[in-house]
């Protein structure tokens, strides 16, 4: 007779309670960890040759008729442990057709299709690449280029030195100072 689950199935929100109570329970410091260690490590140094027969004799009968769950490589078609297949198969494997040495001419054209062109200075790389410093933030832009004439001529102007208004002691770069704040100040009309 096989055991069947029986009652009403966890909600969405109780799983998340349980994983934040899980995460949220306090973990052995390191002192706490170098005495379980130290324990494990003294459980059977006293015990006697036949102790310890007796205790590799259970723990090999305990294995006995379990049977390892078994996997195959949809690459290679090797089939062995799952742990197996996980660290050396699938993605890693060597009959993989984009891994290995045999296969470089095939990644090398499949990373030359990848490449994307910068609209403003016509550059030509990976996405990765290119999304970091092009397009709306390259420096042929445009609009950057307008900013940086602005930015500059505000520097050479003078208007890039710091204001502070004579209202409120308000302190910050010229230019804002007197386009935004001097007639909105609001200690402005309090002195009037």
């Amino acid at each position: 007779m096989a055991l069947e689950r029986t009652g009403v199935p966890f909600t969405e929100e109780r799983k998340e309670n349980i994983r934040i109570a899980a995460l949220l329970r306090d973990k052995p410091n390191d002192d706490t960890r170098n005495k379980m260690s130290l324990s494990q490590k003294e459980r059977f140094k006293n015990e006697s040759p036949e102790q310890k027969a007796t205790r590799i004799l259970k723990m090999s009968l305990s294995q006995k008729g379990v049977s390892k769950i078994r996997a195959s490589c949809i690459f290679c078609h090797l089939e062995s442990s799952v742990a197996n297949i996980k660290r050396y198969h699938g993605d890693k494997c060597s009959k993989n057709p984009f891994l290995g040495d045999k296969n470089k001419a095939k990644r090398k054209a499949n990373a030359i299709k990848k490449q994307i062109t910068c609209p403003h200075c016509g550059l030509k790389g990976s996405p990765t690449t290119l999304k970091r410093s092009h397009f709306d933030r390259c420096l042929e832009h445009s609009d950057l280029k307008i900013r940086e004439r602005n930015r500059t001529e505000r520097r050479q102007s003078g208007k890039d030195d710091k204001l502070t208004c004579g209202h409120c002691k308000f302190r910050g770069r010229a230019y804002i100072v007197e386009s935004k704040h001097l007639e909105n100040c609001p200690h402005h009309s309090l002195k009037n």
